[in-house]
Order: structure tokens, then sequence, then C-alpha cells
């Protein structure tokens, strides 16, 4: 008949050797079983099996599959005994009759079936996961080697240490879910591979960040710079984008490359944003993944000059004594504005009479 040895708690994809396992009486402690070697030979005595190992998963769980014969006739109590190394770790009692033998279920997958994204989302904090997509911002671009992945679905916040992963990779990850400062995130991955390469997602436009595009990349089109603030680490800023009643939140991390002394913009420019949907502590806000995800769109209004005369004019609507005129220009975007005068000479000329 069939037993197996289920070992939980190994280091990951670990191997160790040198368990043994033995049935004997619990009356005169004879030995009553043999084990079946691993050449499919079968032992001249009873006794411990020979030794042999077990292979960990990622998660720690192994198991080994042994086929055991005992004395034939044998109905005595006895034990079911696991050693490694000689030291028992594992003694169970075992009853034994003249009863058909069983097939062993199967062992569970550890991996569990892949699912979408927008799935993943949907499930509870703690919940072993397995999604696929492209990542969409480059690994430490937002701190350690954690990086966004999206598919057709959805995107979310992969937080994972390994290196050799980038921007437009299609990884496959099995991990936890997790809220992590009230953002949704994959973490502590049990298995994570690329599996190829792919082109980024094109932004979604939006008018707002929210929960439904939290993780996916988006676009705020045309919208005006406000309150500029110093972040953390050193060299990250923040600002408000506004677009008439709406405001999103942007946050600048200085890891992308972009920084505050080298933001080309002012506040009161306009501008649009790309960057990835995400959530900090409540607070929707965009996070762009450097300067090339900020754009100017062509400015085709001229600016407004007005002309302002001083002196005071006479009742005809002339002025008898000199005039300053003062030209103002005004723009509808921010930056410096610029007016340009040319003198006009109007010069006296004598017509003589004709007789």
């Amino acid at each position: 008949f069939p037993v197996r040895v289920v070992v939980d708690n190994l280091p990951p994809s670990t191997t160790v050797t040198g368990f043994s396992l033995g049935i004997y009486l619990v009356t005169g402690g004879s030995q009553i079983a043999k084990v079946q070697n691993a050449d499919g030979t079968w032992p001249t005595t009873y006794g411990y099996s020979s030794t042999f190992s077990v292979t960990a998963d990622i998660n720690g769980h192994a198991t080994k599959d042994l086929n055991v014969r005992v004395v034939p006739g044998t109905t005595a109590p006895a034990n079911m005994r696991l050693r490694i190394n000689g030291s028992n770790i594992k003694t169970e009692s075992v009853t034994l009759g003249n009863v058909p033998a069983e097939a062993l279920p199967e062992e569970q997958n550890p991996i569990p079936a892949k699912i979408t994204v927008a799935e993943a989302r949907a499930k509870t904090a703690g919940t072993l996961v397995t999604v696929e997509g492209v990542v969409t911002t480059e690994p430490g671009a937002f701190g350690g080697q954690a990086f966004y992945l999206q598919d057709a679905t959805g995107g979310l916040y992969v937080f994972q240490s390994l290196s050799g992963f980038h921007q437009g990779d299609t990884v496959k990850v099995t991990a936890s879910t997790a809220l992590y400062n009230t953002e949704f995130e994959l973490t502590d991955p049990v298995e994570i591979t690329k599996t190829g390469v792919a082109a980024l997602p094109i932004p979604t436009p939006v008018s707002a960040v929210t929960a439904d595009n939290q993780g996916q990349l988006l676009t705020l089109s045309d919208v005006t710079i406000s309150n500029i603030i110093t972040a953390s680490p050193t060299g990250s800023f923040e600002f408000d984008a506004v677009k008439g009643e709406v405001s999103n939140h942007i946050r600048v991390d200085t890891r992308t490359g972009l920084s505050l002394s080298t933001f080309p913009y002012l506040a009161g420019q306009k501008v649009t944003i790309q960057g990835v949907g995400a959530i900090f502590k409540g607070v929707f806000q965009l996070k762009p993944r450097g300067l090339s995800d900020f754009s100017v769109a062509a400015d085709t209004v001229a600016p407004v000059t007005t002309a302002t005369l001083s002196g005071t004019a006479n009742g005809a609507g002339w002025f008898k004594d000199d005039v300053t005129v003062t030209l103002t220009a005004a723009d509808d975007q921010a930056g410096a504005v610029a007016t340009w005068r040319a003198a006009c000479v109007r010069r006296r000329r004598a017509v003589r009479r004709a007789r």
C-alpha cells in the first residue's frame, strides 16, 4: 500500500536528505514493514527504509510517496515512525487490517492558475494569485526593484526584490495580495518569471485618478500646474494638476531621473502629463515616469497687448502735450511675454497751392 510523507516549513526550493520510515509493533517493538527501494526492488528483511530525500517547492512544502508491505496477517497495535539521520521526528499510531489498498489523493499544485489583474484586484488581502502582464515602470523608479504591471483588464504594483526586469518585459508573477498605505499590491512573490517583451499599453485619457484606474497608465490633458512643493526623497516634488473644477495630485520621484531642480515647467503653465495611477494613504495621485511623460501643447493663441496713454485728451480727443504710450502684454499661459515696439515718425510736407 502507498504512504505519503509530507514535510512543510522547509527553506523554499531546497533538498533535505537522511529521511527513513518504518512500522513497528507497540508491544515488543518488532519491525513489521518493508519499504520499496528507489530502484523498485524490495528489502529482504523488515525494518526502516533506505534513506531518502525530499525537495521543497517555493512554499517550503515537500512530499515523498513510498510503497510499503507489512507482515501478512498482522493486526496488533503498531506505530509508524519517521526519522532523519537516525533521530525520531514523527511517530503516529496506525491500525492494520486486511483491506484493499487505496490510491493516494492528488497533491494540490501550490501555484494557482493564472487570472486577470482585475480578478486579482477583487481578491481579499493575503490571497495567493498568479497574474501576467507588461512591466510599465522601470524597476526601482519608485524604490527597490518594485514595478507596476498591467494587462488588458487593469494594473497593480508588484513589490519584489529581484533584479533583471525592465519596462516592456512581460512577467508572470505568483504572489499574495496586500494593501500598503491603502494601495493594492502584490507582495513577497513565490514565483516570478519573464515570459517575453511587449509594447507598453497606451495611456488612457482620464479626467481624474480613481480606484477604477489605479495601477494603470493614464493621461491628464491640458492641466495647469499649481502648488509645487518639495517631497522625499530629496529632489522629489509634488504639485496639483488643475483643469476646471477637477484637481489631481501629481508626485514626481527623483529616482525616475527627474528632480525639482531640473523640472522645466512653472506654476501656471498648462501641460499634458502621463504616468501611472496610484494612491497613498487615501490620496489618489499620478506618478510620471520621467520628463518624457510631460508635454506642452502648441501655443496657437497670440498674447494680447494693451496700450495705455499718459495725459488727458481735450474735448476733441486730441493731446496737445507729449504723450507716453505704455504697452502691456498678457498671455493665457505662464512664461515670459515680451513686447516689441517700432517708432513711427510722421513728417510734415509743404503743399504749394496752384494759381
